[in-house]
């Protein structure tokens, strides 16, 4: 399905993986092998166990293995992030997040894979979400408490 990283004709030092979530092992693996960095986009995969193979692949081949979530990026976010930083909003006691997303049908139609458990890992948590707890954790640390409430409306 996809193309292997050995047919690449030219040099390089780094992958930047932007398959399906459940797929990021595979590039991971085989770039590690070739002895190429690794850059995935999120989420780094769906399963603990896949994470554990790429981790370890990369570590015992001396790579570097990364996840970017790009909102970190946003003009927006970097600015709330250097106020936060600056102490601009003063002590923060407590944040939380309230993730409120919905796709429609076409979305999910617009790739095979969108929305399954196998490849995609799941849903709208995982791939619009995950941004959300990300930029929570960058802003103000890792949480000392989670609590996680999840529901299914509609088909």
């Amino acid at each position: 399905m996809w193309p292997t990283l050995a047919a690449v004709n030219v040099p390089f030092d780094a992958v930047i993986l932007t398959t399906p979530n459940g797929l990021h092992h595979q590039g991971a693996i085989e770039a590690a092998s070739l002895g190429k960095h690794v850059l995935t986009e999120k989420v780094l995969e769906i399963s603990t166990e896949a994470m554990d193979r790429m981790t370890r692949a990369c570590r015992d081949a001396g790579v570097k293995l990364a996840v970017t979530y790009q909102r970190r990026m946003s003009p927006d976010n970097v600015a709330v992030k250097r106020l936060l930083d600056a102490g601009a909003f003063g002590r923060v006691f407590a944040a939380d997040m309230t993730v409120k997303f919905w796709r429609d049908a076409a979305y999910y139609r617009s790739g095979a894979y969108r929305g399954t458990r196998a490849v995609d890992g799941g849903g709208a948590f995982t791939q619009q979400a995950a941004h959300n707890a990300d930029l929570l954790c960058w802003f103000f640390g890792m949480p000392d408490k989670v609590v996680s409430l999840c529901d299914r409306r509609g088909s």
